[in-house]
């Protein structure tokens, strides 16, 4: 299984905030993704100006500040208060408010894909004037001198966005905003297997564009009752969003789950097992699903379930009674495994496509070279 398939059981930290950046309507969107930062404008409004002796303890007075020093800045363009208050929150939010640790989704042009990344620095002044901006790299480069640096981890199209996402954050149309309260809608795309709040969560994405039928909700809930962790009290939480294809998000809540033992105590580690690869401190362990896939042997796991029936039945030790319960049991695992089958089931890996960075280094060299 190549790499890409892997991902790793990632633990949040609960204090980590998550914000919105729009990159000027997607116009730097790859000059983000490539460079690896988010700015904002307002190049006027230096960090020299935002700083103060004075004591500024809560955000209202903070913001005051900030309101002040645009005006001084910006006193021959007559702004009006509302303009001046909003570039000031503005500001705020991406001076005072972002943190390293916290996480970034900056959408593309008409917000076909979004970036999802965290940040890695504090805000600081980047020095463009040597910069040949004109300069044809294939897309367009930001302006803007205040910046954060972020680690970028994971590119998804839209149709990968939860619909509530879309519609909470597309109809406001701030330039940054605090969307930490759609966090739940975020999590599963920078890791399908996390840790948070107490819970082990793991996103499964269904890929088939066939009717889903109650047979096989049935036995997919059947599958996911069998794998919970009855020692521990381990329930299982369902919850779907699927139209053919869409995700099922599980949520594993056990009486002793903890930091030290709930990766060998959840259910949830063996259902990710059955659907991706995971890699658990370094320690990879291969899905059945896609080693299926991968090596063109669906049949193997229904061949081996056959093989079982058929060995039952030229078992002549085993009492009669026995023998056909086992038989029955191994029928209907293999009837349940068909119709899990059915729903296509895959474990996102989390990535971002660089490919096109390299044509546009070269082109930009070639373009460079001819001046």
């Amino acid at each position: 299984m190549s790499h890409k398939n892997q991902f790793e059981i990632y633990q949040f930290n609960n204090r980590a905030k998550y914000w919105l950046v729009r990159a000027d309507g997607g116009k730097y969107y790859d000059d983000f993704k490539y460079n690896h930062f988010i700015s904002i404008h307002h190049n006027q409004v230096t960090l020299a100006n935002l700083q103060t002796t004075n004591l500024l303890l809560t955000a209202e007075k903070t913001i005051e500040h900030y309101k002040q020093q645009i005006m001084n800045v910006y006193q021959d363009e007559e702004l009006s208060k509302h303009q001046i208050t909003f570039t000031a929150k503005r500001l705020y939010s991406f001076v005072e408010d972002m943190s390293i640790g916290d996480y970034v989704v900056v959408p593309s042009f008409k917000s076909n894909y979004f970036l999802i990344g965290q940040i890695t620095s504090d805000v600081y002044e980047k020095d463009i004037a040597d910069e040949k901006l004109t300069l044809n790299h294939g897309y367009e480069k930001s302006t803007d001198i205040k910046r954060r640096n972020v680690n970028w981890i994971n590119e998804v199209p839209r149709s990968k966005v939860n619909p509530k996402f879309l519609y909470s954050t597309l109809t406001v149309h701030h330039t940054i905003f605090n969307i930490t309260d759609l966090s739940k809608y975020i999590d599963g795309l920078v890791s399908p297997l996390y840790f948070k709040d107490g819970k082990l969560h793991l996103w499964l994405r269904v890929n088939t564009t066939l009717p889903i039928t109650s047979s096989m909700w049935r036995n997919l809930y059947s599958i996911i009752d069998q794998y919970r962790n009855t020692e521990i009290d381990e329930e299982i939480i369902a919850t779907s969003n699927v139209e053919s294809p869409g995700i099922i998000t599980l949520q594993s809540i056990g009486q002793f789950i903890s930091d030290n033992h709930w990766m060998i105590d959840s259910g949830l580690l063996g259902l990710s097992l059955l659907f991706g690869d995971v890699d658990i401190k370094g320690v990879k362990l291969k899905g059945v699903m896609p080693y299926l896939r991968e090596r063109k042997k669906a049949n193997l796991e229904e061949r081996k379930l056959t093989v079982e029936v058929e060995t039952m039945e030229k078992d002549s030790e085993l009492k009669d009674i026995q023998r056909e319960v086992e038989k029955e049991k191994a029928r209907q695992e293999l009837e349940s495994l068909r119709e899990v089958r059915a729903f296509d089931i895959s474990v996102d890996s989390p990535s971002v496509s660089y490919e096109n960075e390299f044509q546009m280094q070269t082109d930009s060299n070639g373009n460079q070279d001819e001046g």
